[in-house]
């Protein structure tokens, strides 16, 4: 301490939201979810959305405070995006709030499918 050692220190407090080093948590934290919702993509079929002939096709947007995902209505693309949410979860501690979360579907499915979730 101040240019000399001194004994070693346990710290008490940990990270906390809003604290210096949140914002900074937060985004490596998007980027593993990215990564995982590219490589599912890649590897998996995972299907994304494609906003014009020839355009690239995307699984993802993130904001600061939401994530939207996009897929096909099939069940594979329902489980993959299932798994990454708990793969998420578990290696980063982060719980993803069901209270505040929404699935929407395109008027192009049928009740029948959507009423599952």
């Amino acid at each position: 301490m101040n240019g000399s050692p001194c004994q070693k220190f346990h710290s008490q407090q940990g990270l906390r939201q809003g604290g210096p080093l949140s914002p900074y948590l937060s985004i490596l934290c998007a980027e593993v979810f990215f990564g995982l919702l590219s490589k599912a993509q890649e590897e998996m079929g995972l299907h994304g959305i494609q906003i014009a002939r020839g355009a690239p096709k995307f699984n993802q947007l993130f904001f600061p405070d939401d994530s939207l995902i996009f897929c096909r209505d099939s069940f594979q693309d329902s489980q993959s995006i299932q798994e990454i949410l708990n793969s998420y979860q578990s290696t980063s501690g982060q719980l993803i709030n069901l209270d505040i979360s929404k699935i929407c579907f395109s008027r192009n499915v049928p009740d029948d499918r959507n009423i599952l979730f």
